[in-house]
């Protein structure tokens, strides 16, 4: 406490009280108001980019960006050993009646950022097919090599219950390999030249958890990058419950209203969503030995309901996208 006491000092506050809140957040009052002080994952090289972070907020006016607070040197946080601490308003994380309502409220206000920090950048046809190249690589290694092990479960007399699962499963992810091919490919064909692709400010670490309305906190990752990664962070932070799942694909319109994604964005995030490499990994560090059964099953189900869920957006991609074409037919 004597050392939290100190960084406080930094910002003129004194005879405060601090409840630790997680191991790297504290909540502070000092009798009046209400401060959330956070130990940052920051480095010196990381520490200059907030700076210019902040910088940003205040140019674009991002209502949604939680405001942190200068030291009394005119600085946004306080180095300790090493260590950086950066002082915000405390904002109290009640959520709202539903989760769709938090999804919406979500997609509006990051729809927004990326909107109105929109740039282009000249994305030339040899860079995305070497986007596409990594994919088709991931692709026939992860086919060719979950096949083998398939094949060495099914040869055990008294098969496990996770080799009895990666079996029953494997149908489906022979299926999505064959989908994540042709869908490569045709990305290729509809981006397949030197063309403008967006990027904007992007969070860099999206989920609910670092949403509490109407701020979003957290952004020690945020750096300017295509809006689909933001997106693919919020969507594999929830994509393992269906029910969520289903709400998130009900919504996700509500954030192309506020922020237009062509059809090629919405073609790369959905190979990213189905990449079947997760899903081998966890069956990799099972046969190590690594896992025990019970953890090793959990997984796999949690990594098979992303990628199922992967399948979900694609197919809700081709149905916008054929409804868009015949309303312009």
């Amino acid at each position: 406490m004597q050392e939290l006491e100190k960084i406080l000092e930094h910002y003129g506050l004194v005879d405060t009280l601090s409840y630790p809140v997680t191991e790297k957040l504290y909540r502070i009052t000092d009798g009046t108001n209400e401060f959330a002080l956070k130990q940052s994952s920051f480095t010196e090289q990381s520490m200059e980019r907030f700076r210019s972070l902040l910088g940003l907020a205040e140019e674009y006016n991002i209502q949604s960006f939680l405001p942190v607070y200068l030291t009394k040197n005119n600085v946004p946080c306080v180095n300790r050993q090493g260590r950086y601490f950066y002082l915000s308003p405390w904002v109290p994380s009640g959520r709202p009646l539903s989760f769709e309502d938090d999804v919406q409220s979500l997609y509006q206000t990051i729809g927004k950022i990326h909107k109105e920090t929109k740039q282009t950048e000249m994305i030339t046809a040899d860079e995305v097919g070497k986007i596409v190249s990594y994919f088709q690589s991931v692709y026939d290694d992860t086919g060719s090599s979950l096949l083998q092990v398939v094949e060495q479960f099914e040869k055990e007399h008294f098969m496990s219950p996770f080799g009895l699962l990666v079996c029953t499963q494997f149908r489906n992810i022979q299926y999505i390999l064959r989908l994540c091919r042709e869908k490569a490919g045709e990305l290729v064909e509809k981006a397949g030249f030197d063309a403008d692709w967006r990027i904007c400010l992007v969070h860099g670490n999206l989920q609910l958890s670092h949403w509490i309305d109407p701020y979003f906190i957290n952004w020690e990752q945020a750096t300017f990058s295509s809006p689909i990664f933001d997106l693919y962070t919020f969507f594999t932070s929830v994509s393992s419950n269906q029910q969520q799942n289903d709400a998130c694909l009900e919504q996700f319109p509500v954030y192309l209203e506020e922020s237009e994604l062509a059809e090629h964005e919405l073609q790369l995030l959905s190979l990213y969503l189905l990449n079947p490499q997760p899903y081998f990994t966890v069956v990799q560090t099972y046969l190590k030995e690594n896992i025990s059964t019970i953890q090793a099953i959990y997984h796999l189900q949690e990594a098979f309901r992303k990628i199922m869920f992967g399948l979900s957006f694609q197919t809700f991609i081709e149905r916008e996208y054929k409804t868009t074409a015949n309303n312009e037919e």
